[in-house]
């Protein structure tokens, strides 16, 4: 007789959907997938990743930039056509990519 123990198993969980073995710190089931994120989740959070992404490069140079021809023009006092629409598209811009960067952390049903 060897006096070697046996190899200690890692603790770990039955899977609640086939029952297989899955080991301490394993996320889903490698038998029969239970438990790995879906597809709907994982879209949804690129989806996150890209407004954010927008948002920073474009949205807030963009406000930043109709907010500065507000302070400097004087307001929208102004009779100058081109900087009323450089200023408003600017906040437009703006104002509607906040919104989308919102709305794609909302949680959808």
């Amino acid at each position: 007789m060897s006096s070697i123990p046996p190899p200690v198993q890692d603790r770990g969980s039955q899977c609640p959907n086939c029952g297989s073995f899955r080991p301490a710190g394993q996320v889903y089931c490698a038998n029969c997938g239970y438990g790995r994120p879906t597809h709907a989740q994982a879209s949804s959070n690129t989806a996150q990743i890209v407004w954010i992404v927008l948002f920073i490069l474009i949205g807030l140079p963009a406000g930043c930039l109709g907010g500065c021809f507000l302070v400097l023009g004087g307001g929208f006092g102004g009779t100058d056509v081109s900087f009323w629409l450089l200023t408003m598209g600017s906040l437009v811009v703006f104002l509607g990519l906040l919104v989308m960067l919102i709305l794609s952390f909302r949680k959808r049903k």
